[in-house]
């Protein structure tokens, strides 16, 4: 009678070729607790939230921004504000700024969506917008078009990336860099377009 069950010798082997498989993925891949890996995982986590986000914005018919800070990121979403007041500003700025004058930034918060988050201890965050540096610190906003003195007046503290109704986005890249781990020629990274496509750096297709 034929027997159609399976030999020790077949579950043993099985069972080897397995735990090999298991080996060289844990060696490829960045441990758990390896900054890089750490870099990774909150770069993907972060391009979901973007994601919702974006999709948030249109549907609530809001503007939502990003303010990333050298060690982590909020979201902010824009509410009225009649206490700001401008000084020392020509009028060519006074007008300028007369629309962004009645908003402030607020926490955006959202149940089960991580909104203000600071990075693992030795990963530090570079954003470029437009193609152009921009500094994570709070004092310097070097994307914004106008002089020094209207920056340092109204934009502290204002996110630098936009999510917009429409569905537009500020086209930025946004890398995160760990201590130790640091690959330059395949950064972790992730790339965003004005129609607000999101994805991450790409060796084989993007150029730094």
């Amino acid at each position: 009678m034929k027997n159609n069950g399976f030999t020790l010798i077949e579950i043993l082997m099985v069972i080897l070729i397995m735990g090999i498989s298991a080996s060289v993925v844990s060696m490829t891949l960045p441990g758990d607790d390896s900054l890089a890996g750490s870099a990774s995982e909150q770069a993907d986590k972060l391009l979901l939230i973007m994601e919702e986000i974006s999709d948030r914005a249109s549907m609530e018919g809001r503007i939502i921004g990003l303010w990333v800070k050298p060690d982590g990121y909020t979201f902010l979403y824009q509410t009225p504000n009649g206490n700001k007041k401008l000084t020392n500003l020509s009028v060519e700025q006074q007008m300028f700024l007369s629309y962004w004058d009645q908003l402030t930034w607020s926490p955006y918060n959202v149940e089960g969506i991580a909104t203000d988050v600071t990075f693992d201890e030795g990963i530090k965050a570079e954003l470029k917008v437009g193609g152009m540096k921009v500094e994570t610190k709070d004092e310097t906003l070097d994307e914004v078009d106008f002089d020094k003195q209207a920056r340092d007046v109204e934009k502290r503290n204002w996110p630098q990336i936009l999510f917009y109704p429409t569905g537009e986005v500020t086209p930025f890249r946004l890398r995160l860099i760990p201590e130790e781990g640091d690959d330059k020629n395949n950064p972790i990274m992730i790339i965003a377009t004005e129609t607000g496509r999101f994805r991450l750096f790409d060796s084989e297709k993007d150029r730094l």
